[in-house]
Order: C-alpha cells, then sequence, then structure tokens
C-alpha cells in the first residue's frame, strides 16, 4: 500500500440535505481524526449538500469531492452542474462513471471522456469507475471486459494530450455492488496487475488504483493485503458514522 490510503466515500442520494446537515453537526469532532498521515478521506455528497460540507472540510483537513459533473464547461444544460462550479466549492476529486450512471442514466464513453477533460481543466482529480458483471466474472472475462471501458477514454485522452494528466482508477465488481459481496486480495492483484499493463502500453502513468463495492470492515481488512491498492471508493457504509471509524481504523492499524 501507498503510505497514505485513499479513502472516498460516496453518499449517493442516501442522506437529503438535512440529513446531511445533521451528520455534520453530529459528528464534524469526530471527522477530523479519520484524516492524517496515513490516510485521506474524501467526502462526496450529493450536489446540494456540496456547500454544506466544504467548511467542515475545510476546517478539518477532509478533501471533497463531487459525485458526478457535467460534460460541458457551460450553457444551455438543464440538470448539469460544471467543473467550473465544483473548483470553485472547493472540490479536488470527482467520481466519473460510477455503475449507476452508466446503466440508469446510459452516459457513454465518449461523454465520460469529456467530464474528464473538464475536471483536468479545474486541476480537480478524476475517479473513473471500471467494473465487470457476474457473468463476465464467471465467464473469466473480466479483464477484456475492463479494457473495453479503459480503451476509448484513455484514446481521447490520448488525443487530447492529457494522457500525462493524474487520475484514480476505481475497480468496481459490479456483482459486488449491494450484494455483500467483495474481491479477495489476490483477485485484486491480477486484476490491478493486467490493467497496469494495459495502462502502460496505452500511455497513462500517472494513476493510482482504487477499490470499490462492497466495502465494509471486513471486506476493508482482507483488501488491504494487496500490494497494488492505494484506496477504496464506499458507498453505503460510509454514511454510518461508526461504520466509517471502523473501516478507518480497521486499515490503519499496524501500518
Amino acid at each position: 500500500m501507498s503510505p497514505t490510503l485513499l479513502i472516498v466515500a460516496n453518499w449517493k442520494s442516501y442522506f437529503s440535505f438535512k440529513q446531511a446537515q445533521a451528520f455534520f453537526e453530529q459528528n464534524g469532532p469526530e471527522l477530523q481524526k479519520l484524516t492524517g498521515p496515513k490516510l485521506q478521506l474524501v467526502l462526496c455528497p450529493s450536489f446540494e449538500s456540496l456547500f454544506l460540507a466544504q467548511p467542515w472540510c475545510k476546517r478539518s483537513g477532509i478533501s471533497l469531492g463531487a459525485q458526478v459533473c457535467s460534460s460541458y464547461a457551460a450553457g444551455a444544460h438543464t440538470g448539469d452542474v460544471s467543473a467550473l462550479s465544483l473548483s470553485q466549492l472547493g472540490c479536488r476529486y470527482a467520481i466519473v462513471g460510477h455503475i449507476e450512471r452508466r446503466t440508469t442514466y446510459h452516459e457513454s464513453d465518449k461523454q465520460l471522456a469529456q467530464q474528464i477533460l473538464q475536471l483536468f481543466d479545474q486541476n480537480i482529480t478524476p475517479i473513473l469507475c471500471i467494473g465487470d458483471t457476474l457473468k463476465e466474472y464467471q465467464e473469466g472475462s473480466s479483464i477484456n471486459a475492463l479494457e473495453e471501458q479503459l480503451l476509448p477514454i484513455l484514446k481521447i485522452l490520448n488525443q487530447e494530450g492529457k494522457i500525462h494528466k493524474k487520475i484514480l482508477i476505481a475497480y468496481e465488481p459490479f456483482w459486488a455492488i449491494g450484494a455483500n459481496k467483495t474481491a479477495k486480495s489476490k483477485d485484486l492483484d491480477h486484476v490491478f496487475a493486467s490493467i497496469d499493463r494495459f495502462l502502460a502500453i496505452n500511455g497513462l502513468i500517472n494513476y493510482g488504483l482504487l477499490y470499490g463495492g462492497g466495502v465494509n470492515e471486513a471486506h476493508a481488512q482482507e483488501l488491504k493485503k494487496s500490494n497494488r491498492l492505494q484506496g477504496f471508493l464506499i458507498g453505503r457504509a460510509s454514511t454510518d458514522f461508526q461504520s466509517l471509524k471502523k473501516i478507518v481504523s480497521c486499515l490503519i492499524e499496524h501500518d
């Protein structure tokens, strides 16, 4: 593991505005204890709560992130939030291509690449999600599926001269999300080694590898054994402060 582990808390739409406010009021003083030299915490609340979260994150040293951003810089795009606005709010990270965005909103590879380019322009680090289905996993075609998701985006980054920019890649087994399942550390090492080779061939060298998908305390304890893992993307468990605290504690103990 890298000296500083990255924990990205994706709150999705689990909290209303008032629930997010209550979370900070109840747990704000303790949040600072969850980040330090060994671990960097990134909070990704829903859009309406970013402004609410910003002062808490600033005081505690926690990084602020967004769950998605617009593919466009500005203009007639109803419902979109630009990377510029995210930057002005203090976001340092943004999630791109989560399975829920790919399937429910049918975001294409081109749209995801454009989101990444918009984030690069605002010095926001993209967290690109990729994953495999249960069928692909069982048939042994997971690596091909991951490469097919990466290649179109890498081509566009190369064409735009942005392949040198820093990007985080979160491997999310789609079959593990919300199913109380997870990969083993040896599975991660195999997947990450394959991703490393593929990215090197396509010119991407400035990146980090995260794991997302059904992360809880027990899963984190097992997955932290992976030599290439640099952090976690955590969903529902990150909305329960005690669960988040337990995950963080098990990751930094004895390191």
